[in-house]
């Protein structure tokens, strides 16, 4: 893949990156998008929700990293050193892959907001 097709495809990503980790006037995101306030004199209220979506990506691989299909079958999975992908991106656990596959995502964005959508755990969006 050469460079700059990476830089459009990471594109997207960054900019949710920028969105979720940039201060809201001075308050900082918890969890699961709870703003904490320096002062808990006041209940907090969420005054802004961010939605990032994504197109061209396969679920499967947002959520359970390399596809153990693809893994085993070099004729399908049409990458020219599979043994090489497997060291990089091959672990024995959905969460370990998955991690490995989307290092920033899983480890970073993540942890301070909510991912909708594995149907493995039951979410149906």
């Amino acid at each position: 893949m050469r460079r700059g097709r990476r830089i459009r495809i990471a594109a997207p990503f960054l900019l949710g990156a920028a969105m979720l980790l940039a201060p809201a006037g001075g308050r900082t995101f918890g969890t699961a998008g709870h703003v904490l306030a320096a002062t808990a004199a006041k209940p907090a209220q969420t005054r802004n929700v961010i939605l990032i979506t994504a197109d061209g990506l396969r679920i499967q691989e947002i959520f359970a990293g390399m596809d153990p299909v693809i893994a085993e079958d070099e004729k399908r999975s049409g990458i020219y050193d599979l043994e090489r992908a497997r060291k990089l991106y091959w672990r024995d656990t959905r969460e370990e892959r998955r991690l490995a596959l989307m290092p920033f995502f899983w480890g970073t964005l993540a942890p301070r907001g909510v991912v909708l959508g594995d149907k493995e755990k039951g979410s149906s969006v």
